[in-house]
């Protein structure tokens, strides 16, 4: 498709740690760099490759309002007929969550790659461009058309459903649950590991499809008051109760629980375990 009308691979910049230096004013670094200078900074530039600017932002700063911007964008350039592969540039911190978002909602056959820096772009041994340029070579890999979305990051290919971000400055800081789908060899080839075979999506996308549901984990001294509060407001649509061990609560938070269910207020039980299933085992409140 991409020969036919001159494009084929889009990438669409939000910020982040790859496009951030220093700044005058500010005493840390600050996403600046636009879309064209981090891809012609790398030598990235092509006759396949256009460039969307989302925005200039670090993902600590972002919401489900620009989430949903981003997903709706995403999949308005997916339908494109000379689009072959998406390449989203963001910040680390909540990678896992927007690449996890894109997995859920990925209609099409068109990759959503999804990748990032640890080190700035003014320090000269900065990771931005290698990852970018293996997320523009993953994003225009034939073999990885049904992988909906993937966490292309120091040197790997990771599912977005499975990648999640372990270490705060290590230059491979995702760990995959699911396993490595792919690999980049010393020469920079990619070598495709396991061929993504991913269920329907969930699809269409609902407008404020996320806004109103809390993700709260369980801790030791997590009382029912607090749980109360944080949960005791109309705007609160459903919760996400990451429970001890196999889903289990304290009596105070499973009371509290009992009566959102009441009032109609869905909640999730999972755990806040990495590993291993959800069960209602446990009496005296526990899991049940």
């Amino acid at each position: 498709k991409g020969t036919e009308t001159g494009v084929s691979v889009y990438l669409i910049t939000t910020g982040g740690t790859i496009a951030s230096k220093r700044h005058n004013t500010d005493p840390g670094v600050v996403a600046q760099v636009r879309g064209y200078e981090l891809t012609t900074s790398a030598g990235l530039i092509s006759d396949d490759l256009r460039i969307i600017e989302l925005g200039v932002e670090g993902s600590y700063n972002f919401d489900w309002d620009f989430v949903t911007n981003l997903l709706t964008t995403v999949d308005s350039v997916a339908r494109q007929p000379n689009c072959d592969g998406i390449v989203v540039t963001q910040g680390t911190d909540t990678m896992e969550e927007t690449a996890f978002a894109a997995y859920l909602f990925n209609e099409s056959s068109v990759p959503i790659v999804f990748t990032g820096a640890q080190r700035p772009a003014d320090v000269s041994d900065s990771d931005g461009p290698r990852n970018l340029r293996n997320a523009l070579l993953a994003a225009r890999s034939t073999s990885l058309n049904m992988a909906r979305s993937l966490v292309v990051f120091g040197g790997k290919v990771m599912s977005g459903l499975w990648a999640i971000k372990r270490h705060t400055i290590d230059l491979q800081p995702y760990y995959s649950v699911g396993g490595d789908i792919g690999t980049f060899d010393d020469d920079g080839n990619l070598l495709v590991l396991n061929t993504p075979r991913d269920p329907k999506p969930l699809g269409p996308l609902a407008i404020r499809w996320a806004q109103g549901v809390l993700v709260i984990p369980m801790m030791l001294g997590l009382s029912d008051k607090l749980f109360a509060q944080l949960t005791n407001s109309p705007n609160v649509q459903g919760v996400i109760l990451e429970g001890f061990g196999i889903g289990n609560a304290n009596r105070g938070v499973a009371s509290i629980v009992e009566g959102l269910v009441e009032q109609g207020v869905p909640v999730v039980v999972t755990s806040r375990c990495g590993d291993g299933p959800t069960r209602p085992l446990h009496g005296h409140w526990g899991g049940w």
